[in-house]
């Protein structure tokens, strides 16, 4: 009887060494998908930023109105010169 328990104690340990190292290289594995994964937020983040500060930039009415007067070489248009068209619903 106790050579038996001395086999299972025996046994038993190199198993819960081997359950505690594969527990670690699992942890790492995950530390490492987490570091991947928080890396791609911040670079998501940064590129949204970006996006935003240039959507500001290019949307200013001051950056349109000097598109508009330097790029397109457009003018402003009086009132006199619009066509206003007028669609009336006819029931007969």
């Amino acid at each position: 009887m106790k050579k038996g328990m001395i086999l299972v104690l025996t046994l038993l340990v190199p198993c819960f060494l081997l359950l505690e190292i594969w527990g670690v290289f699992r942890y790492d594995k995950l530390g490492n998908e987490v570091a991947k994964i928080e890396q791609e937020q911040s670079d998501w983040i940064e590129r949204n930023k970006k996006t935003i500060l240039g959507i500001a930039y290019y949307s200013s009415p001051g950056r349109v109105d000097k598109i508009v007067k330097n790029d397109l070489k457009l003018d402003k248009t009086s009132v006199s010169e619009f066509l206003k068209i007028e669609f009336t619903d006819k029931q007969e």
